[in-house]
């Protein structure tokens, strides 16, 4: 009841929010450099309603990166395709292959001319032990229904909504094999159609 109240009580930013992507390999002799390299493409289009649905469209991705994303916030199941594979992956966020080690305030940063607040989560995944930080930066003029997310555990999304409450203007994660940068340069508010975010039909779908 509570989180129906919040919900329906604020003004949430709908919309596409469309970022520049920059991939730094730090090891270029490494096998999958070529494959980190052209992973993310170098323009990523992040659309979100109010309820919390999300579709990544990674452009210039090609030939064996990402094509696109969608989480579904009413089943809280993330799909995700690739160039060159034909079927979809999904996997339920609530359990997260990461442990969770520390969540610090970061010194700000001026994104779209305007100064973003920002922190930074440090994580640690279970099976490789590999250290993963992510550095945020927020603004909060675009208010995200954080609630929504209360169970996506995956990479700590709910962890990193319920500190910021609002949607995410730049972001790097850095990696032991890359640094990975997603900046934004332009918001375009608008009403999305509900099948924008619908999973495509007459692909094979595997739950990994």
């Amino acid at each position: 009841m509570l989180w129906a109240f919040f919900a329906y009580s604020q003004s949430f930013f709908e919309g596409d929010i469309v970022y520049k992507v920059e991939v730094e390999i730090k090891d270029k002799s490494h096998p999958w450099a070529d494959y980190l390299a052209n992973k993310w493409g170098d323009t990523m289009i992040v659309s979100h309603n109010t309820d919390g649905f999300q579709k990544r469209i990674y452009k210039n991705s090609k030939p064996n990166g990402f094509f696109w994303h969608i989480y579904n916030a009413e089943t809280n199941e993330y799909f995700a395709t690739w160039h060159n594979l034909d079927t979809i992956y999904y996997y339920n966020c609530a359990e997260s292959i990461t442990n969770l080690v520390e969540l610090k305030k970061e010194k700000s940063e001026i994104v779209l001319n305007k100064i973003c607040p920002s922190f930074s989560i440090e994580f640690k995944d279970i099976s490789s032990h590999e250290m993963i930080t992510t550095t945020i930066y927020y603004d909060p003029d675009l208010p995200i229904n954080f609630l929504a997310y209360r169970n996506f555990r995956d990479t700590h999304i709910d962890e990193i909504y319920k500190h910021s409450h609002s949607h995410l203007v730049k972001w790097s994660i850095d990696m032991e094999l890359v640094h990975v940068t997603f900046t934004a340069i332009q918001v375009i508010e608008k009403k999305l159609p509900t099948d924008h975010f619908l999973i495509p039909y007459g692909f094979p779908m595997k739950k990994s």
